[in-house]
């Protein structure tokens, strides 16, 4: 039985901190792996959100780590609309 893609594109919570403070090296790996298993753009997004939410967590002051939180919401499709909308804006 072949697992769902969504499955195959999860990426386990441990695996998802950052190897130092710039995250750099979890993206590049992120970005390979995705590569390599075919993952969808809203997989890959995903991915990258939950990255973004579980740095928030880390964030000591209560409404920093709120505000941070909110930039997380943004669904995939959203954040396409967005980035159309600023391509056409050049």
């Amino acid at each position: 039985m072949t697992p769902h893609a969504s499955t195959i594109c999860a990426y386990p919570p441990h695996l998802l901190k950052p190897m130092n403070r710039t995250g750099f090296p979890l993206l590049a790996l992120l970005a390979l792996a995705a590569l390599q298993s075919a993952c969808s753009s809203p997989q890959i997004y995903g991915g990258g959100q939950a990255w973004q939410r579980l740095e928030c967590n880390r964030i000591q002051d209560s409404a920093e780590r709120r505000r941070c939180m909110d930039s997380t919401a943004l669904s995939h499709d959203d954040y396409k609309r967005q980035a159309e909308a600023a391509k056409g804006q050049r």
